[in-house]
């Protein structure tokens, strides 16, 4: 696999063929449809610079581990943030105490 090696103190590098790698995905990736995407577009010039609850993205009650808790954060919050870059806003995400998502958007 490696045809070259370098070595220096903490760091080890090689040297390898792109087609001996495998790649792997990185982070949460989200879809949207335009139809969402006109959608939030309406609801954000309605209330521009204020909190609006986002009821459809609310985390189902079936979920109940802290970490399957925190994974449905991370990708409701992936997918927001992923709205707010294609419409040209910046995003700011709050979650309720009954797990809602709560979001301001406002110009850049």
């Amino acid at each position: 696999m490696s045809n070259e090696k370098e070595k220096n103190n903490d760091f080890q590098f090689e040297i390898v063929n792109e087609n001996e790698m495998q790649f792997a995905n990185r982070g949460r990736k989200s879809n949207i449809s335009d139809e969402q995407l006109e959608l939030f577009d309406n609801q954000i010039k309605k209330s521009t610079n204020k909190f609006f609850i986002v009821g459809s993205m609310i985390m189902p009650k079936d979920i109940t581990e802290k970490k399957a808790q925190s994974n449905y954060r991370a990708s409701v919050s992936a997918t927001l943030r992923l709205i707010a870059k294609k419409l040209d806003y910046k995003v700011n995400i709050r979650w309720t105490t009954n797990n809602c998502p709560a979001v301001k958007f406002t110009k850049k």
